[in-house]
């Protein structure tokens, strides 16, 4: 886990050390204005040189945007800072004195880097340490006069204390955003548990726990939107209503278990074959819905003559079901229902374990 918020550190690290580069182009061509200040006749020098640090830190915004940049996100930031505090040495080494007030601008990198970069210890040890390694091979070198020990041993105090200062604010920033990560991780986890839960809730709402088929909800639900989409189409849609026969005749000669089992066994005959478009539903009792989109009145009554000869092959139960078809005989959800179910109770009229279509009123006539 501590290897994935590591990873999503480096983006951000990334982030922090463009704008390192474009803080370090701007400030350091900016503090030319203190060289023409403080030491005018060294203004000219030292503005090559901010030209050729500025330069530098141009190529590392560059890098940045590599292919490679992230996975070497920490090692360009410690480029970035030892980059510009050796430039800011090389003006030390210059000036010469341990008074010079670019000992600020060393502060100011240890600071800037300790408020930017959220690094573990490590590297903001190391950069800290080249720094104040630098400061001290370098910076007492000067051609101009001799080292004063008790300001360097000041200096040196100084620098120390913002090494200090630059190293526990970056581990403070790097465990805050690991904190921060933890936390969204958790809320992530929490969010897809919940979402879960709320599928499988859901699922619960819409499904039949005897068979596994929806239930009458979702039957209703998806007959409204296919009625919807047939009445901009135009293509046909067909409803089988499918009973089982003498169910409770099985019940009670068998017991309710064996009846449970039976529907179980023609919930599996009705799915078997159908398409991903079709919806089988139970709805409700011993009774079954079938929707079958695009699917003419001549082929639904195909396909349910075929299911309700499966269904008598297995020898256990026998089925009846009334066929509706959407425009022909209704344009409403209730109304094909309505003609369905009615077809359907003319086939257990006319002995059941057979198909019959809702078709003129001469059959509903016959079948009264």
């Amino acid at each position: 886990m501590m290897g994935e918020f590591e990873a999503e550190l480096r983006p951000r690290t990334l982030e922090r050390v463009r704008l390192t580069c474009w803080l370090g182009i701007s400030l350091f061509l900016l503090f030319a204005l203190l060289d023409l200040a403080v030491y005018p006749d060294l203004a000219g020098r030292f503005f090559v040189l901010r030209l050729i640090c500025a330069a530098g830190h141009l190529a590392l915004l560059v890098m940045t945007y590599r292919p490679w940049a992230l996975r070497s996100a920490i090692a360009l930031g410690m480029g970035a800072y030892l980059w510009i505090a050796g430039f800011i040495i090389e003006m030390l080494r210059e000036t010469g004195g341990h008074s010079s007030p670019y000992y600020a601008g060393l502060m100011l990198v240890l600071l800037g880097m300790g408020v930017l970069m959220p690094w573990r210890p490590l590297p903001s040890i190391l950069t800290a340490a080249g720094i104040c390694c630098g400061w001290a091979i370098f910076a007492g070198r000067g051609q101009n006069s001799p080292i004063v020990w008790h300001a360097a041993i000041n200096n040196g105090f100084f620098l120390f204390g913002g090494a200090v200062i630059a190293v526990a604010a970056g581990a403070f920033s790097h465990r805050m955003l690991l904190q921060e990560l933890g936390a969204r991780a958790t809320l992530s986890e929490a969010n897809h548990r919940l979402a879960e839960a709320k599928a499988q809730a859901e699922a619960l709402a819409t499904t039949d726990g005897l068979t596994g088929l929806p239930n009458h909800r979702r039957f209703q639900e998806q007959l409204a939107i296919e009625i919807a989409r047939n009445s901009r189409s135009q293509l046909p849609l067909s409803l089988l209503m499918i009973d089982v026969d003498h169910f409770k005749r099985l019940n009670d000669q068998h017991g309710h278990p064996a009846g449970d089992e039976a529907l179980r066994g023609v919930a599996t005959n009705l799915r078997t074959g159908r398409r991903k478009t079709d919806l089988v539903a139970r709805y409700g009792g011993e009774e079954f819905a079938i929707l079958l989109s695009d699917t003419s009145k001549a082929a639904a009554t195909a396909v349910a003559e075929r299911i309700c000869a499966e269904v008598r092959a297995q020898g256990v139960v026998t089925i009846s079901i009334g066929v509706a078809s959407c425009p022909s005989d209704a344009n409403d959800p209730a109304t094909l229902v309505a003609k369905a179910d009615e077809a359907l109770y003319a086939a257990k009229r006319h002995g059941r374990d057979r198909v019959v279509c809702f078709t003129d009123p001469n059959l509903r006539d016959t079948a009264l």
